[in-house]
């Protein structure tokens, strides 16, 4: 109890810029909807903004995404101007899911909710998944993920080191947030590179992508080299 209580002051202090930015940016996210995706849990939903794209006849493929938080920011609405430039440019509408955060909800509660929010899905064959940061841990589309949360984030140095990198100390916080109630890092779960590449489905072609700033370039490419018969890696 102690522990959580300190992250969860830890985490208050990290979230209020979060909180101010739409009272002093004058700048709020602009769905086209907002709808409640059923959980596994009878007592609670999943909510999504939606951004349609242009109505034609027949049914449309869907894009989910799931936004970057490092698993404690509530930063739904934040990938708008990517959700609204799929859905505008594109024939899909796309489905910004929130996810349950830490340290209220600790892993594997927001996988669970990327399970619930995909299986929800009306046309599987037709829906692809694109995600940002820590949004990306079961996406397909995976842009600047961290795929090995066992590595020491001290150790992680992006390619470009003139950008702004995650403080290690807030990456630390955010990694004890989510791993919570001793769970194992190597769990390919958590970090997607303990899976070995014979274990992973046959059938997944994925995409990941790193900016130059990005500091989690480096857990992904070495990987790469690996799984490039099936996936693809790029800055």
């Amino acid at each position: 109890m102690l522990e959580y209580l300190r992250l969860k002051l830890l985490v208050t202090f990290v979230r209020l810029p979060v909180a101010i930015k739409p009272f002093t940016s004058g700048s709020r996210p602009q769905p086209d909807e907002v709808i409640n995706i059923p959980s596994r849990e009878s007592s609670r939903v999943i909510i999504a903004n939606v951004y349609k794209a242009t109505p034609r006849n027949g049914p449309q493929p869907a894009l989910i995404n799931f936004h970057g938080s490092g698993f404690v920011l509530p930063l739904r609405g934040s990938d708008e101007e990517f959700c609204r430039h799929i859905s505008t440019n594109t024939d899909y509408t796309v489905i910004d899911v929130a996810y349950r955060l830490t340290p209220e909800y600790p892993f594997p509660a927001a996988l669970e909710d990327v399970e619930d929010a995909i299986k929800w899905a009306m046309s599987p064959a037709r829906t692809s998944a694109s995600s940002f940061s820590k949004g990306t841990i079961k996406s397909v589309i995976a842009y600047h993920p961290p795929v090995d949360i066992a590595q020491d984030p001290d150790s992680e140095v992006a390619p470009d080191p003139s950008g702004k990198p995650i403080p290690v100390s807030l990456v630390r916080i955010f990694n004890e947030c989510y791993l919570q109630n001793g769970v194992d890092p190597k769990d390919p779960r958590v970090s997607p590179t303990s899976l070995s590449v014979d274990a992973s489905p046959s059938n997944l072609f994925s995409d990941y992508l790193w900016a130059g700033y990005s500091c989690f370039r480096g857990r992904g490419t070495g990987r790469a080299t690996e799984e490039g018969r099936r996936n693809r890696f790029g800055t």
